[in-house]
């Protein structure tokens, strides 16, 4: 069984009795005892303890107790006296103890720890306390405290101005002493009797009953914000501080207060004086407010007092100080090639343009592991153009490269229409005229590399099995995250200047744990000319005839350009002939001749 706390009476007497009994042969004989009378009602018997000898009506034999000696005081303080409060006022803090076990206590000693906030009114009527050390003072209760009895004792004090935080203004008390009747002391059931104001723990205000209170302990506090009334009046003495730094708040302003301007003034005090705020020319501001705009002026406060209206001046120093807040990304576990195409997180900054950029890169190497290749730790600097900085850490475990998960780039041919134009200036081109894979040139594009798909990672590149931006680049070139290399060679194949077919043999290599392994594929890219020569048309002729009507005129040549370096052939027509050659005599007849030069390449553009 488990001891529990009760405040009723007979809480710890346990009853037992005989309820029924039969003879040998099951018949019941309940109601044949001699001298007692079985049932199940605790409270009809005549019980005397321990006893079994006496007769029917002197005590019931079949019925006995026990009852355990249980040494229980508790005690509840409360601040009798009502808000509002000021300094000086005396307060009466009423101490109730309470026996809420079943033996009688006495020599009860009460010690009560004052804070700095009170000091003990010895002129009172509570005068009986005793001082003992380091503000406390002992009440020891005269007489006997029987079981379920109370008595409630007074402490006076007055109120002093002290910091105002809340532990110089809560009135610690505790029992620290007591005995029984016999005046030896005994253990509290449910508590440790002691001086120490701080080795209780789980103290509930103004519990008696809670069980898991140290309900021989209670506190009592003052609420400093709704009850206390701080004392602001100056006897028309006003100070202010010379010089004040000023760092505007996340809305980009800062309100002045005279807490912050004023020598010893309360923040209490703040609606006892009047700030007023003057610019570098002398003109009085609306309000005592500041804003990003009065950075690096000149800004006068003026603070006056109420009671004489003294006053005090000062300056005032305009900064911004709050750091950019990064949006710092969690932990997470990437593909290895995917390193240097991880954006970076963003910022924001209140009242500032903010911007991010790598400041520490730590890569751990992992040999041989099944998973991953490094760990990587990144530190991220956030900061704005005043200087205010702010940092956030990144850890990343680098996964070994799928090979079995890379999507080769996709065929760029003429019969699927997405073959490359010769002169397209979409695309960059190598010496060999072969369009490059990768370009960094974000108005242009390449002809595609491998990529990997990871749900971890947020890029620009679509993933093609799930149509979401989570492809990573598989970029040329070697990579020492991965212990990797992404490598092509390109072969054309002999066609037509017409079409250009090159066959490009992509790998991806990883060497690991003294192995490599290996994937790649074939990427077919076509070149194609269906582009026109271009060319400049000459100006119109005005030619004279002979006696006969006609004229031998001399046609201009033409200069015609090919994209694609094909071979240019020219025909003119006359609407009389047709010339093969670019330029030439052609007879015309009087009056106006239309001249139509036409330019094509071998491929008949």
């Amino acid at each position: 069984m488990e001891l529990s706390a009760c405040d009723f009476e007979n809480a710890w007497r346990n009853a037992v009795e005989i309820n029924a009994f039969t003879d040998l042969e099951g018949n019941d004989q309940t109601h044949k005892d001699s001298d007692s009378e079985p049932d199940r009602d605790p409270n009809n018997d005549l019980t005397i303890d321990d006893e079994v000898g006496l007769s029917y009506g002197e005590d019931d034999d079949d019925h006995d107790i026990e009852e355990i000696e249980v040494f229980d005081l508790a005690m509840v303080k409360i601040l009798d006296t009502q808000p509002l409060y000021h300094v000086g006022d005396n307060l009466q803090f009423d101490i109730t103890v309470v026996n809420q076990g079943n033996v009688p206590a006495t020599n009860i000693t009460v010690i009560d720890h004052l804070p700095y906030g009170f000091n003990f009114n010895e002129n009172s009527a509570t005068s009986s306390w005793s001082y003992v050390e380091d503000r406390s003072y002992i009440y020891i209760i005269p007489g006997t405290l029987n079981p379920g009895d109370s008595i409630t004792i007074s402490m006076q004090t007055e109120l002093v101005l002290q910091e105002l935080e809340q532990e110089y203004y809560t009135n610690i008390a505790e029992i620290s002493y007591s005995t029984d009747n016999n005046n030896v002391e005994r253990t509290d059931a449910d508590s440790q009797s002691d001086t120490d104001p701080f080795n209780d723990e789980n103290v509930v205000d103004d519990s008696f009953s809670d069980d898991n209170d140290e309900d021989d302990h209670d506190i009592e506090s003052i609420d400093l914000v709704e009850d206390f009334v701080y004392p602001c009046e100056d006897d028309c003495d006003v100070l202010c501080k010379g010089l004040v730094n000023v760092s505007l708040d996340e809305n980009c302003m800062a309100l002045i207060t005279p807490a912050m301007v004023g020598l010893g003034v309360h923040e209490r005090c703040n609606d006892y004086y009047t700030v007023e705020l003057y610019d570098e020319f002398g003109i009085k501001f609306d309000e005592p407010i500041v804003n990003f705009s009065h950075i690096g002026l000149k800004i006068t406060f003026k603070l006056i007092e109420p009671m004489c209206g003294n006053s005090c001046w000062g300056e005032l120093v305009v900064e911004y100080k709050l750091p950019p807040m990064i949006d710092c990304p969690t932990d997470l576990t990437l593909s290895c090639f995917a390193l240097d195409q991880l954006p970076l997180p963003s910022a924001e900054s209140a009242c500032s343009t903010s911007e991010v950029v790598l400041h520490n890169e730590v890569k751990e190497k992992l040999e041989c592991d099944d998973d991953f290749t490094h760990i990587v730790t990144r530190t991220y600097r956030a900061f704005d153009a005043f200087g205010n900085e702010s940092f956030c850490v990144q850890e990343i475990y680098m996964e070994r490269i799928d090979l079995t998960n890379i999507v080769f780039p996709e065929n760029l041919m003429a019969v699927n229409n997405d073959a490359i134009d010769c002169n397209s200036t979409e695309y960059e081109f190598d010496a060999d005229g072969y369009p490059l894979p990768w370009v960094t040139d974000t108005l242009k594009t390449g002809s595609g590399v491998p990529i990997l798909c990871d749900d971890s990672f947020k890029g620009q590149l679509v993933c093609p099995m799930t149509m979401d931006s989570t492809a990573i680049a598989l970029i040329p070139g070697v990579d020492q995250i991965c212990n990797g290399v992404v490598t092509y060679s390109d072969i054309e194949v002999p066609t037509n200047n017409c079409i250009r077919k090159i066959l490009r043999t992509w790998e991806v290599r990883e060497w690991w744990c003294n192995g490599e392994n290996t994937n790649g594929a074939i990427q077919v890219i076509e070149i194609v000319d269906d582009q026109a020569p271009e060319f400049t048309c000459p100006q119109n002729l005005t030619v004279s005839t002979t006696e006969n009507c006609i004229s031998t005129v001399q046609l201009d040549s033409i200069i015609a350009f090919d994209a694609c370096q094909n071979d240019i052939f020219v025909s003119i027509e006359t609407g009389f002939e047709i010339i093969n050659t670019n330029g030439g005599e052609a007879n015309l007849p009087v009056g106006e001749n239309v001249i139509t030069y036409k330019v094509r390449d071998n491929c008949y553009n």
